[in-house]
């Protein structure tokens, strides 16, 4: 393997003054995971197939790991966990000579994004 990367992502409307039902508290173990504990968990699983000179790792964070988005505090802070780690794992894995690089699209053209802004870049 040479080369893994870590794409998937989901955003959710979050209020915090806004009732913390099951239905919400579901909406919010799936962003985090999905966001964050899956690129982890893969990393992790398949670091042993990747470590190797020329092996690479993309994760793909947000503009909102710097600016968060109002409407979606959980993506936000999901996406700088996400960042965080990145550079973490950078260092960890530069003595075997894997590339760790983050990604950071401008706004997509995607189901999620259905409804936002305008001059988004195809997927």
């Amino acid at each position: 393997m040479d080369l893994l990367v870590n794409n998937a992502g989901v955003q959710y409307s979050h209020c915090v003054t806004d009732l913390l039902d099951e239905d919400r508290s579901a909406a919010l173990r799936t962003e985090i995971a999905l966001n964050l504990e899956v690129p982890i968990r893969l990393t992790w699983s398949l670091i042993d197939r990747i470590a190797r000179p020329g092996g690479a790792i993309v994760n793909v964070t947000s503009l909102t790991a710097l600016h968060p988005k109002t409407s979606a505090p959980v993506y936000s802070a999901t996406k700088a966990g996400l960042k965080s780690f990145t550079r973490a794992l950078r260092l960890q894995v530069e003595p075997m000579g894997v590339y760790v690089m983050e990604a950071v699209p401008p706004l997509v053209d995607t189901a999620m994004t259905t409804g936002r802004g305008k001059g988004k870049i195809s997927p």
